[in-house]
């Protein structure tokens, strides 16, 4: 179901996530989605709005609405942003108990629950926030991973860890971490091979050419954001 909040939702999306963005009134939480996810709607009362410098009289306001790729903001939201610093995510995945994934979410680390057991952990690719050339993996994530994997190999190092509050990795858990990340990567990659050989893109491509103004819009749209995600990776 959806639920649509007055005001808030007249706001345009910011790309970066660190300018301004919505908490729960009492949270830290810098975004609402991350809010309303560890949080039933039900539980929900006041929202505060945030900004992160001084505004200045007729100064707009924006909403990061997510760190996700344009493709997705398309089919989410039905725009893009020329400016979207985040790209497409791979999941690492990782069967652990209950108790090792809350542990990994109080160290700040966003998983996503995909069977009964078994957590992905999200892996965005990152661009240059500058110049928009090139893309990297950001690095908070990458140590999401790297304490996962410490999580499932080394349970016992792993709580020392989190209690000290000091990461200990091998050089050989560390080279396992980067092998799991890179198979992710190549699995995200055929993914996206599948949809090119499925003729979604050249479907897209064809009606941006032939159809009405709109949605032949919508569709290079989609195209691009399609094949800026597979030059990403």
């Amino acid at each position: 179901f959806l639920h649509l909040n007055p005001v808030l939702d007249f706001t345009n999306h910011h790309w970066n996530r660190e300018a301004m963005g919505f908490q729960l009134e009492g949270s830290s939480r810098d975004s609402i989605v991350d809010a309303f996810a560890r949080s039933s709607l039900q539980s929900i009362s006041n929202i505060v709005w945030v900004a992160r410098h001084d505004m200045h009289a007729g100064e707009e306001v924006f909403h990061h609405y997510d760190s996700i790729d344009n493709l997705q903001l398309l089919l989410l939201y039905g725009f893009a942003a020329s400016n979207n610093t985040a790209g497409p995510i791979a999941y690492v995945h990782y069967s652990m108990s209950e108790a090792a994934a809350e542990a990994l979410k109080s160290l700040g680390c966003k998983l996503e629950i995909h069977a009964p057991g078994e957590v992905g952990v999200p892996v965005i690719f990152q661009r240059n926030a500058l110049d928009l050339e090139g893309s990297a993996l950001r690095d908070n994530m990458l140590n999401c991973v790297r304490m996962s994997e410490l999580a499932v190999s080394k349970p016992k190092v792993f709580r020392e860890s989190v209690r000290s509050g000091k990461l200990k990795l091998s050089e050989n858990l560390d080279k396992a971490v980067m092998q799991k990340v890179h198979r992710s990567c190549l699995k995200l990659l055929a993914q996206y091979q599948q949809d090119m050989d499925s003729g979604w893109l050249t479907t897209m491509e064809n009606h941006a050419r032939t159809g009405k103004r709109k949605k032949a819009g919508m569709s290079q749209a989609l195209a691009e954001a399609f094949s800026d995600n597979v030059a990403m990776l």
